[in-house]
Formats: structure tokens, sequence, C-alpha cells
């Protein structure tokens, strides 16, 4: 979704990918069907109570309303099938941003589909498949935006239990890059009993959310829980399931992890990797709870909730420092907490240029922390940077990298994040494996223009500390196209721009 509509997710983020894809999104779409605007607008709970008050009534003459003539007609046309319509409908659904998933409509039109059932007797699958409808309707509800970055809503696709010799041998190599090394995935809730048995109160909350993964905190911790599900080597077809979170490919998790546990070590502006596990098994009943607590408070809340899961899917458990507020969300009071944040940032980038050639390549303003760093002092800052998964490195002589084999992210409109991916793919020709180290000047060029221009902090008029802080970063604006690393940012301009 785009960066500038996005509202606060919480008090640490840890990866929002922010990836917004503008105008042009394709969805599968469990709404278009759904989507006229003559549907009602009453609130989600009364609908769900009139679809399960009218399951049984006897309807075989009414018409169906006039809004959803043609979805019916299709419906009746495949003998009552929803799953088939839906399917049919996912294949060539198109989105705006501004036709947005009509989320609750879907309770008016499983309620209204009553007429194609003859007699209001049921088989036993059209039962099913009607009460599959409504009770998706619950998932959906914190997915009102998701069609604003191009999210996937309604796969019709069951992470089965298949594993394939790829996935098991990447899975090994997953495996020997946590810490600590385990010979296999361990369960979900046994994780969590190890973490809870050092409180004395345990209790989880959600703090944020990124596009691939959940984050959480438990009570008193300094760490937060990243949550990433893994993709199953082979998506087997499902009718019993629809709506499944986003997950992420096993090659992509093994590169993150990797990535977050060298560059930690490499410069504290990266955040620190305290420990990363493999688990496996269904959500466990108490992140759930703190997941739908966050819902409830969040009207922005976006990712589909991951009760979804069954007891073979596998998930990758990071447990990382907790680092504050996104820079979108982050209060800033002055200049020289600004110009602060920049050189905290250019610094850690040319440390990680120098030591493995790093390239973050998607380092807009939600991948960026900002926590205060001593009390009592208001120019105090300390600046993380977050979430490698599109990075590029190598790591002993070997470079890992993202392919962006996903188009769409080069098409997006309205902000300048949008643009700095395009730009990059042409300064890389297309070729990610490749070194480029002018990625990083065009991110610190993305975020000299948040801080400028989107931080409501007033120009100062006079002569003092703060003025030099804003003048150093208005002029700094003026060399960087001339840079061409991170590095050369830092040794060309950071001593003329000290606070």
């Amino acid at each position: 979704m785009s960066s500038v509509s996005r509202r606060n997710k919480g008090p640490a983020v840890y990866g929002r990918r922010n990836r917004g894809y503008g105008q042009k999104i394709t969805q599968h779409s469990l709404s278009e069907i759904l989507s006229d605007s003559s549907f009602g607008s009453s609130s989600s709970s009364s609908c769900s109570e009139s679809a399960d008050e009218d399951v049984g009534k006897e309807n075989t003459s009414s018409p169906p309303a006039k809004a959803t003539a043609a979805a019916a007609a299709a419906v009746t046309k495949s003998g009552g099938d929803f799953m088939a319509v839906i399917d049919a409908n996912a294949q060539r659904s198109v989105l705006t941003q501004r036709n947005k998933p009509r989320v609750q409509c879907m309770v008016d039109r499983a309620a209204s589909r009553k007429d194609v059932i003859e007699g209001g007797k049921r088989e036993k699958d059209e039962e099913d498949e009607v009460e599959h409808l409504v009770n998706s309707v619950e998932a959906l509800k914190v997915t009102k935006s998701r069609a604003r970055r191009g999210g996937r809503i309604a796969s019709s696709y069951r992470r089965k239990a298949h594993v394939s010799p790829r996935q098991e041998q990447e899975l090994s190599l997953l495996l020997s890059v946590c810490q600590p090394q385990k010979l296999a995935p361990q369960p979900f809730d046994a994780l969590l009993d190890e973490l809870e048995s050092r409180c004395s109160e345990p209790s989880w909350f959600k703090v944020g959310e990124a596009s691939y993964s959940e984050v959480f905190r438990l009570s008193s911790s300094k760490h937060v829980l990243k949550v990433i599900p893994i993709q199953a080597a082979d998506p087997v077809p499902d009718r019993n399931e629809t709506l499944l979170p986003e997950e992420s490919d096993i090659c992509d998790v093994r590169r993150e992890v990797q990535m977050t546990s060298r560059l930690s070590r490499i410069h504290p502006g990266f955040v620190a990797l305290k420990s990363s596990h493999v688990v496996k098994g269904r959500y466990p009943d108490r992140l759930l709870r703190s997941w739908s607590r966050f819902a409830d408070e969040k009207e922005d809340c976006e990712n589909i909730c991951p009760r979804v899961f069954g007891p073979s899917q596998l998930y990758a458990v990071l447990i990382l420092a907790e680092g504050g507020p996104d820079l979108e969300h982050a209060k800033l009071t002055n200049w020289c907490q600004a110009s602060s944040i920049f050189w905290q940032v250019a610094d850690a980038l040319a440390a990680a240029e120098e030591a493995c050639q790093f390239e973050h390549r998607d380092l807009h303003w939600g991948n960026v922390l900002v926590a205060s760093a001593r009390k009592g002092k208001s120019t105090a800052v300390r600046a993380t940077i977050i979430d490698f998964t599109l990075s590029r490195a190598a790591f002993d002589s070997k470079v890992t990298s993202h392919t962006f084999q996903d188009q769409e992210v080069f098409e997006g409109q309205g902000d300048l994040q949008f643009e700095v991916y395009r730009q990059m793919k042409i300064a890389t020709k297309g070729r990610w494996e490749s070194s480029c180290p002018q990625t990083n000047v065009m991110w610190l060029g993305y975020l000299l223009d948040k801080l400028l221009r989107a931080k409501g902090l007033r120009t100062p008029r006079k002569a003092t500390k703060n003025e030099r802080s804003y003048q150093s970063l208005v002029s700094l604006g003026l060399h960087l196209s001339d840079c061409t690393s991170a590095k050369e940012v830092v040794e060309r301009c950071m001593d003329a721009a000290a606070c």
C-alpha cells in the first residue's frame, strides 16, 4: 500500500514491506462479484446474525436482489456452487486502489443466496459452502485495505503436508543457519512455553505486522518475535480453504535470517538478531488472542488472520531487539534529530558496503526504526535498519540477492518510493545479483526527502544548532547525486554536516 496512506501499526513494525504497487493491482478477489455500490452497509455482526437466521428458511420463488442479479445468475447456473464462481472470478479479477474489497457485503451476499436452494433443505455440501462463505467474512474483516498494496486475497489453495525433496534440502539449509541449531522444526507452542518460562507473568501483545509476517512482544521483554509463515513446496487445491495469509519462500527466509545475523555483527545500526527458530504447527491460541485484540484496536489492520494455518505449517521465528516505532510514525522534535537519523543510517550502510558489498534495496521509512537513545536529551535518537528480504550481499565470496520477479513493484505511483524501485532497475540493468552500491544512495535520497518534507518540522529561522542541522540536510540534497555509494556519501559529506 502507499506509504502516504499507511497508518501506525504499533511501536515496532519490523519489516513492513510497504510495497504499495500504486494504481495497477492484480488481486485474487473474493469480493469482485460483491462490489456493487447498492449493497447495504449494516454492521458485520448484524449481517452475520441475519445470515445465520436465514440459513434454514424456505425460499423457492423470490428472485435475487437487483444488485446481485449477475452474481446470482452465475451461482444458479453453476448449480449453487459458490466456490466455482469464486474461483472463476479470482482468475480475472483486477482491482484499483479506488475499488477496494467490499468485505461487509459478503455477509449480505451469503444470506441472499438462500433462494438458490429449493425446499429449504440444503444438501450437506451446499450447507458447508454457504457456511464457509459466511465464516470467510470473519477472516476478511481485517483486509479492507489489502487492495492498496496488492496483497493476496482468496487463493483457494491449502498448504498440504506434502514436502518435496527440494524443500527438504532447503529446510535443512534453513535449520543450519538458525541459532541455536536444531535437527528438525520444534512445536510452535513449545518455543512459546520456553520463552514464557523466563517471565513471571507472561502475556503476549501483537505490536506490528509486515506484509509477510506478524510481530509480537512478550510482556516485560525487550525483544520481539517476528513470525514468518513458510510457503509449502507444492500448494494443493482445497475447497475447504480459500483465505491464506501471505507466506514466504523458504529461500527468502533463509536469506533474511542469514543477513540479519551477519549485519547485526557488522554495525549496531542494523537490528540485532537474538535467536532464530523453525517451528511447526497451528498458530498458537495465545498469539491469536493477541492478534484479535490488535485487529479490534487498529482499524487499518491488513493481514488475514493466521488461524487458518494447519498442523503441518512451518514458520520461521526471529527474536529481535525492539527498536521503537518506524520513521514514518516516530515523532521528531528538531532538525538535529533528523540529521542524526540520516547519518546513522548512512554510516551503517557504508560499513556494510565495505564489509560485504551490502545493498538494502528496500529502505523506505517503514524499515528504519527510531528510539530515544538517552533520557533527558532531546537530540539523542537511535536509528535501526530492519527487513533484508530484498537485500543483496556477498558473504564468504557467495552472492545472495532477491530477483524481483514480481514486476508490479515497478509499476507503483503516488510516492517517491516507487520511483526508487524503477531507478534501481535501470541502474542494475535488471541484473540483481550484480553489485550496484548506487542503490543505497537512491534510498538515502528518499530518506532525506522524507525527513525534509514529511516529518512536519518547521524551517528554523534563528542561527542555532538546529538551523545548522537543517541547512546541512538541504545542502546535502545538492550533492547526493554526485555520489556512487553510501561510503562516498559519508566520506565526502558527513564531516561538513556534523551537528
